[in-house]
């Protein structure tokens, strides 16, 4: 009775700890290997964009940039009025520096900023 107990006990520790690891490596796939595949993909094709930090992707750029504008730091040259310039300045500082068609990650989501609109038919 007592070494039934002790089997069960066993069996039902290698089930949860081979579920574990099975989820692990499924998280891992999602957040890590997924986004990277993605992003080499882009680079092969010649799209280029911001590094991206490993769960956050470009997430702190873009808050760093978000404050600098609600401060009220425009860049000189930029006006106010120009709505989109201020909401998103992340993406025209980007469009500057990679071009009019460039990627950028949301978390673990690759986003593709394209500013040509004859590219998107």
């Amino acid at each position: 009775m007592v070494v039934e107990f002790e089997l069960i006990k066993m069996l039902a520790s290698s089930i949860a700890v081979v579920g574990l690891i099975g989820i692990a490596v499924r998280l891992y796939n999602v957040l890590v290997i997924r986004p990277r595949r993605l992003r080499s993909l882009l680079t092969k094709q010649g799209i280029s964009g911001p590094p991206s930090a490993l769960l956050l992707g470009n997430i702190m750029e873009i808050k760093k940039s978000r404050a600098r504008t609600i401060t009220g730091l425009v860049p000189a040259g930029e006006s106010p009025a120009d709505h989109f310039n201020v909401l998103f300045y992340f993406i025209e500082q980007w469009r500057k520096q990679y071009g009019n068609v460039f990627a950028f990650a949301i978390g673990n989501t690759q986003v593709l900023c394209v500013n040509q609109p004859e590219m998107v038919r």
